[in-house]
């Protein structure tokens, strides 16, 4: 009697441990697809994604610079760059994940694009003040470099290519390492 018992936990704990497997497994492939899915999202994985299409272009489109009005700004109705906030970026970092992806830049171009203007009569003085809000965007082209190659077969290449030219190297009698004194650093004989 007790061993029947003692079989039937057993099944029972060994069905609860395949079903959290399972949930772990599909918990697991969710959270694998949401990761591609937010890689494929940013500029390097639309590079990739373009590649594996067979696109011959790609474009890449980013705000370098912006300028808002302050808060003081608008309440001031001053036009001065103390009334103003920029904010600056580079794209040094995106390009070149992109042309690690097999993509060489072929074409920058940079256009000023207007977000606002605000335009009122000056709070202390006469007269009126307007300010313009904006950004700088970055427009890059790229072109499928033809000659890339993945960085795990460049590696392997690499690898490969030192391997080939130590054993073409001529093997001759290399000279001993010259040794000195530790005490006075006079070469020994």
């Amino acid at each position: 009697m007790f061993k029947k018992d003692s079989d039937q936990e057993q099944a029972k704990r060994a069905a609860a441990i395949e079903k959290q497997a399972a949930k772990q497994a599909e918990a697991d492939r969710k959270a694998a697809e949401k990761a591609e899915a937010a890689f494929r999202a940013t500029p390097r994985g639309q590079a990739r994604t373009a590649r594996e299409e067979g696109a011959g272009f790609f474009e890449y489109i980013g705000s370098l610079a912006e300028t808002k009005r302050t808060t003081m700004g608008v309440l001031s109705g001053g036009a001065t760059a103390s009334h103003q906030k920029r904010r600056f970026k580079t794209h040094t970092d995106v390009l070149s994940q992109i042309e690690d992806e097999g993509w060489k830049l072929d074409q920058a171009g940079y256009v000023y694009e207007p977000t606002g203007t605000v335009s009122r009569d000056k709070m202390f003085s006469s007269g009126q003040t307007a300010t313009m809000n904006g950004r700088i965007v970055g427009i890059y082209l790229f072109r499928l470099d033809e000659h890339w190659t993945p960085p795990i077969q460049a590696e392997a290449e690499e690898i490969e290519q030192a391997e080939l030219v130590a054993i073409e190297a001529p093997t001759q009698n290399p000279q001993p390492a010259q040794r000195f004194d530790t005490h006075t650093g006079e070469p020994l004989n």
